[in-house]
């Protein structure tokens, strides 16, 4: 794993060694960081949840978010994320928030702190059904800013774009599907307040 593009391109990204956590490729990242243009990202607030080895969140940074909050319920994850953000050099330790907690927790943590996010990437276990769950606590703790950008790797048999009930009900418009073998990237944007 690498930095694409920004400020710190080039650097090389530790990743976790268990079966558990699947590092996002270089390509499927660089797919995501074509998706969200670098407007999306400057100057923003972005959340890494289900954060693995802080591969995203890390890029948000390099490619200017203000700040990212990474959120992972391991131990060794979050020991990866620390070191991994350690390897950067100028503000990126003060643009960075790391917890080791669950998604829920999380979610309502950042909704208790007033938290206002434009950017999430949601790259979860893969046939857990917690994508929905996710996408339906972001909604109901309001810490999404309207228009925020949501960026969801997943199984290919997810089925999300067909998902009108929850779309509406939670306010999601849904912008694109990308297929890459036996996963999918998803592309949303929120239009609640």
């Amino acid at each position: 794993m690498r930095i694409i593009s920004g400020e710190y391109k080039g650097i090389q990204l530790d990743a976790l060694k268990n079966n558990n956590t699947r590092p996002t490729s270089d390509k499927i990242k660089e797919s995501m960081f074509n998706i969200i243009t670098q407007d999306a990202l400057s100057n923003r607030i972005c959340l890494d949840l289900f954060a693995g080895s802080g591969g995203l969140g890390i890029e948000a940074i390099s490619r200017g978010a203000a700040r990212v909050f990474f959120i992972d319920g391991s131990y060794p994850a979050i020991k990866i994320i620390q070191k991994n953000i350690n390897k950067l050099k100028g503000l990126a330790s003060e643009r960075s928030e790391v917890y080791r907690t669950d998604y829920k927790r999380a979610i309502k943590a950042l909704s208790k702190r007033d938290i206002k996010l434009d950017v999430v990437f949601l790259d979860p276990p893969y046939r857990k059904d917690l994508i929905k769950d996710a996408l339906k606590l972001l909604h109901e703790y309001h810490v999404l800013n309207t228009g925020a950008h949501i960026m969801i790797e997943a199984e290919s048999s997810l089925a999300l774009n067909d998902d009108e009930e929850l779309l509406v009900t939670y306010q999601y418009e849904y912008k694109s599907r990308h297929p890459y073998g036996d996963i999918q990237l998803h592309y949303l944007i929120y239009h609640g307040s």
